[in-house]
């Protein structure tokens, strides 16, 4: 007899997402997901290996068997939902994410393929209409894919009258809305007077920052006319932004959009700081210019972004060393004044740079010259043996982390992603074109790693192109592992054989033929620093600063002036900071 294969066995092809439907599933508790049951609402599904005859689920909950059901299985094309009867033969865990279950069914299409929902009906239910709405929105542009049903099913419905209050000021915030239909009036009261400050339309979110902090309403939201929304609550999103981290880029572009806004209303201001505008953008982080609210001196503030800033891994090593960080003190370590934990993320405010960064310096050339290049390694290693001295790694050393002064001083950022020296490389952190083997390899890093890639960097400042081909990637880091860089004398017979030797040495694949420390680094590089630099030896010291603070004092506030005066001499003498004082004619 011939066998066939039982279809109930197979592993659906995960990777194979073709689509999305909604569903009233029969659950294996004797309730049912569908609209009249305001706990259990319709849902958004995912859907997966579609034949003629079967369709695979991906569901949440477990689901009676051979019970039918309609699916509404929304057609891009026409923009519609195309009904069927679904009959669930088989049902098996998602090996990729515990949350989700896969439900083999068998499928009929019905013929009353249509529009699904009327806005006639009370208990409003998912259309197509609803779905091509949401997701042209901002709030769900952010989201990827595999979050897309599970905070689609977190959303609620809702129906506003002309003059309706949606959210009160003063009230507390716990959720924020989507306006679909309608206009509603934004104002704030004070002196018992009404000031509009802006008008909301169909596709803006209003209340969103009670997502992020909870705290009061600072506006008052009244629908001008019939209004439909829909609602978001502070726990849902919570837990939907926990297992999907991919939904927290939401929250950065929230708090983007706040400190970026042009309305007086817009809060900007982290504890001292008012933030002003964006200065720069990576990876992990926006930075925006700003300053400090009582001196008025400019800062520049590093927002992390929350898939970051909201991994707990990341955030608990952040903060064992962030204060150790906030403390260097280095003319080429960028001066780290505050760090903030606001609006669910870390806020780094550092001092305001004016230049250009080092990747931009070397796309806008074809190399630096040999005393060029000198003096910027020489400026990086001694910035990089003060953090190891004091037991901290960068771990991400590469042109874009150098930021050059218009009076050529050197200046490492980014220190603020650090980590302890010696300890497992967890975060990956890292560019592929400077990481060390070790990096890759996930092993522990130590000072050496930085020192790899400094011989990286100095290969790309000395010639002009780094040592391995990058067209792929993979291959990229198979190349740092495996093999040894090119001999950079290969390619330029002149290059200083100190130079030369530095490079191959500080690139060696073993760390252990690297140079243990920067200070051998140092030993290796200064004779050509002073070589190329007659009568400018490097100095391995802070210069002192000079600061101006003027105080304006009534003559009767002498005396708790003077004591004030006291302790903040004695506090700065702790400090090894010099106070001169003088007195001015009266003003």
């Amino acid at each position: 007899m011939k066998r066939t294969r039982n279809k109930s066995k197979r592993d659906p092809k995960v990777s194979n997402l073709i689509g999305i439907g909604i569903a009233c599933l029969p659950l294996d508790d004797g309730t049912t997901v569908c609209s009249n049951n305001p706990e259990k609402p319709v849902q958004f599904i995912d859907l997966f290996d579609r034949t003629d005859k079967e369709i695979c689920l991906r569901i949440t909950q477990n689901v009676k068997l051979q019970e039918p059901f309609v699916l509404k299985i929304y057609n891009r094309n026409e923009q519609r939902l195309d009904s069927c009867r679904c009959t669930g033969k088989w049902i098996k865990q998602d090996k990729t994410n515990p949350d989700f279950l896969f439900l083999g069914c068998e499928y009929k299409m019905l013929n009353n393929s249509s529009i699904w929902g009327s806005r006639t009906r009370q208990d409003h239910e998912p259309s197509s209409e609803d779905f091509e709405f949401l997701k042209a929105t901002r709030f769900l542009k952010s989201i990827d894919r595999i979050g897309l049903c599970p905070l689609l099913n977190t959303l609620s419905f809702q129906r506003v009258s002309a003059g309706e209050i949606i959210m009160k000021q003063g009230d507390k915030g716990n959720d924020c809305f989507i306006l679909h239909r309608g206009t509603c009036s934004v104002y704030i009261e004070q002196d018992s007077k009404k000031y509009q400050i802006d008008r909301i339309k169909a596709g803006d979110v209003v209340g969103e920052m009670a997502i992020l902090t909870g705290e009061v309403r600072s506006a008052t939201v009244e629908a001008e006319t019939d209004t439909e929304l829909w609602r978001i609550g502070r726990d849902q999103f919570d837990d939907i932004s926990a297992k999907y981290p991919a939904v927290r880029n939401f929250l950065t572009e929230l708090v983007t959009e706040r400190f970026t806004s042009r309305k007086k209303t817009a809060k900007r201001e982290i504890g001292k700081y008012v933030v002003t505008d964006i200065i720069g953008k990576g990876g992990y982080a926006i930075v925006y210019g700003g300053l400090h609210r009582d001196l008025n001196m400019a800062v520049a503030v590093k927002m992390m972004k929350h898939d970051l800033a909201m991994d707990k891994v990341f955030l608990k090593n952040f903060r064992n060393e962030a204060r150790l960080i906030a403390q260097f003190n280095h003319r080429n370590i960028v001066r780290i004044y505050d760090i903030e934990e606001r609006f669910r993320t870390i806020f780094i405010i550092m001092e305001f740079l004016r230049g250009i960064p080092l990747d931009e310096m070397l796309s806008n050339t074809t190399k630096l010259s040999y005393s060029k290049g000198v003096d910027y390694l020489v400026q990086i290693s001694s910035g990089l043996q003060y953090a190891h001295e004091r037991g901290v790694v960068h771990q991400d050393i590469k042109p874009a982390n150098i930021f050059i002064r218009k009076n050529g001083q050197l200046k490492i950022l980014d220190f603020g992603l650090a980590c302890p020296i010696a300890t497992e490389n967890i975060d990956f952190l890292g560019s592929p074109y400077y990481m060390s083997p070790e990096q890759i390899e996930m092993e522990s890093v130590d000072e050496r790693s930085d020192i790899y890639s400094l011989g990286i960097m100095a290969y790309e400042m000395i010639l002009g192109q780094r040592p391995y081909p990058e067209d792929d990637l993979v291959r990229l880091e198979e190349l740092h592992v495996e093999e040894d860089i090119p001999d950079p004398g290969n390619f330029d017979p002149d290059i200083p054989e100190e130079l030369r030797k530095f490079i191959l040495k500080a690139c060696s694949r073993d760390r252990k033929k690297r140079y243990r420390n920067m200070k051998e680094v140092l030993e290796q590089i200064q004779p050509l620093y002073e070589k190329y630099r007659v009568g400018k030896k490097h100095i391995h010291r802070n210069k002192r600063k000079m600061t101006a603070l003027f105080i304006f004092s009534r003559e009767e506030d002498q005396m708790e002036l003077n004591k004030l005066l006291e302790d903040f001499t004695s506090k700065a003498k702790d400090l090894g900071i010099t106070l001169k004082a003088t007195d001015f004619p009266d003003i």
